[in-house]
């Protein structure tokens, strides 16, 4: 899987298609009483907006002098358009108001449901997914284009059903009072409707590259966020903002690229649908007259036909600017699901069991990985730890310990060969239980937003606060817990003004907490000052007693009690022992020792 970084354009799967929509109105269909709410309420609304205009057509015929003369009965006839007209102004209110009101809620429900199924697939994708798709650009799917999806679902759908029923109940009702210039208004709109397929699919590509401009603007602007710290310490600031300048150009060019073809949809499809009812009904109308052919055209017959089909060119004009738009949220549909459609590389076997009864026996045999292709990590690495042993694993940066780990709690699966756990292939056992029987504790600790109390309880939400205080205390967390504001009540996030030592402590509070058999330690010190190492390393002991665990560390005071040191080159094995056989066959581990690099 490539690196998709902020200058560099998004990829899609797969294109836009009706397949997708449809995946959107079965989410609909779990709203059906909503749907069906919506559905009816805008069938009423498109028949209702015509009635005005069919009252209209009857007042010509029924209610004005024909040659000089009133028709027969007109005064009932002027009745009863009268009291027509003062129920369809008493309805129209509360009709237009549901009108709003359920397809909103209806939009928001589906939207929600869009939000919670991108939301579930991101957190089952393996790392490899978040190593290869910069944060700001995962934000903005499931921010951004959800967001702007809701507006299908609130106003589109049921603008397309509105204006598409206008339509149709004004064209067969043309048909009912004169076939011969129904047909030919049908006939010229056909030309209309490929100008509206050639111009839909212009937007969706233009689309398409605008919002890659906007995601890559965003990743960027993330980028700067959360590396605030960096970029004014290198004085980055001016060079930043000339990229940010250059990014946020080239979203606004490819966004006026689009623009332009989208705001000439409107008045293109407007004034192209009135020019061709015009002309089609007075034209055809003129020449039936002209002619007499089929006993010519009533004049009450031409306005109401007048009448409706200005509704109806009104309607294609708004169907179209929202076509424009329409075209424009299938680029987010096609986004968001192929963040939802990315298959999760880190599954579950259908038959996979529970890691119970955890003994800790650990083997890994001819493992082979890497995070790249053709850059391999591990080269046939074999080690085999005992339950209740612990092991250092110790080498220069970039050897490949912190792989090791994350191949055991299956952070990533093996290219090749296999982790065991007490003799049975992790790919085996189920993650939650694996998880659980594997806790891990790395130097860089996330805090969550919440009370300390809550982000020690992350690790066990079912936990006691008395669990709480006892793993901190444990963890010696317990001292400095106490000097904040509120205790173990103090809110507290990831930009909170704590050390990196008062972080690793309450990670360390968190891994005690868990109370996993095999532990694992990512230089979980390794910003702790040297006499609260000391009582760290005491509480160590405690902890790790019967218990086999993973220990990585350049501190000699962290390692040299480890019952098994395994030396790693390059993502092998170079040489494995205690610290004192180490250092008597004078390898490479002496040596560093000698350097001082640990």
């Amino acid at each position: 899987m490539k690196n998709n970084l902020y200058y560099q354009d998004e990829e899609i799967q797969e294109s836009f298609r009706p397949k997708m929509l449809w995946r959107l109105l079965k989410s609909a269909g779990k709203h059906k009483n909503l749907l069906v709410g919506s559905i009816l309420i805008e069938l009423f609304l498109s028949f209702l907006s015509l009635v005005p205009s069919l009252l209209f057509s009857v007042i010509v015929g029924r209610v004005f002098p024909v040659n000089g003369a009133l028709p027969q009965h007109y005064l009932s006839a002027a009745a009863l358009c009268l009291g027509a007209f003062a129920v369809f102004l008493a309805i129209n209110p509360i009709s237009s108001y549901l009108e709003y009101l359920i397809p909103a809620k209806f939009g928001q429900r589906v939207c929600s449901e869009v939000r919670s199924e991108i939301f579930n697939r991101i957190t089952s994708l393996s790392f490899r997914y978040f190593d290869t798709h910069t944060t700001g650009k995962i934000l903005v799917r499931v921010t951004n284009y959800v967001d702007e999806l809701s507006e299908l679902f609130t106003d589109l759908f049921f603008i397309f059903l509105f204006f598409l029923n206008v339509i149709a109940f004004g064209l067969v009702w043309t048909f009912v009072l004169d076939p011969r210039v129904g047909a030919a208004v049908l006939l010229g709109f056909i030309p209309l409707a490929v100008a509206m397929a050639v111009l839909s699919k212009a937007i969706h590509r233009r689309a398409g590259k605008d919002r890659n401009k906007n995601s890559n603007y965003t990743a960027f602007v993330t980028e700067n966020i959360n590396g605030a710290e960096v970029v004014r310490a290198y004085n980055r600031g001016r060079l930043n903002g000339e990229i940010s300048e250059r990014l946020f150009d080239e979203y606004a060019s490819a966004f006026m690229r689009t623009t332009r073809v989208r705001e000439a949809f409107f008045p293109l499809a407007h004034g192209f649908s009135n020019a061709i009812c015009t002309l089609i009904v007075y034209g055809v109308s003129l020449a039936l007259i002209l002619s007499g052919w089929g006993g010519g055209i009533a004049l009450g017959t031409v306005v109401a036909i007048a009448s409706i089909l200005g509704e109806v060119t009104g309607s294609v004009g708004f169907l179209c600017e929202n076509i424009s738009k329409f075209s424009t949220l299938t680029t987010n549909i096609e986004r968001i699901y192929d963040t939802i459609d990315t298959p999760a590389e880190i599954t579950e076997h259908s038959n996979a069991r529970t890691l119970s009864d955890c003994k800790g026996d650990v083997c890994f045999d001819k493992v082979n990985f890497a995070y790249q292709e053709g850059i391999p990590v591990l080269k046939n690495f074999t080690l085999s730890v005992n339950a209740g042993e612990t092991v250092a694993l110790v080498g220069a940066t970039g050897s490949g310990k912190t792989t090791i780990v994350n191949l055991l709690s299956r952070f990533y699966d093996v290219t090749e060969g296999s982790v065991k756990i007490d003799g049975t292939d992790v790919r085996d056992y189920t993650l939650r239980s694996l998880r659980e029987g594997v806790g891990a504790m790395m130097q860089d600790t996330y805090i969550f937003s919440g009370t300390v109390m809550e982000n020690i309880r992350f690790s066990c939400p079912e936990a006691t606060d008395e669990a709480c205080v006892q793993a901190a205390k444990v963890a010696c967390a317990d001292a400095f817990i106490a000097r904040l504001p509120e205790g173990y009540q103090t809110q507290i996030s990831e930009n909170y003004a704590l050390s990196g030592g008062e972080r690793q402590l309450l990670s360390f509070a968190r891994l005690i907490l868990a109370d996993p058999k095999i532990i694992v330690l990512d230089e979980a010190t390794g910003h702790v000052d040297t006499q609260t190492e000391k009582e760290v390393q005491n509480s160590l002991k405690r902890l790790l007693f019967g218990r086999t665990s993973f220990v990585i560390a350049h501190r000699l005071s962290t390692i040299r009690e480890a019952d098994k040191i395994v030396f790693i080159r390059e993502g092998e094995i170079a040489e494995q022992g205690t610290h004192e056989e180490l250092l008597q066959r004078n390898g490479e581990y002496a040596k560093m020792i000698r350097s001082a690099a640990v």
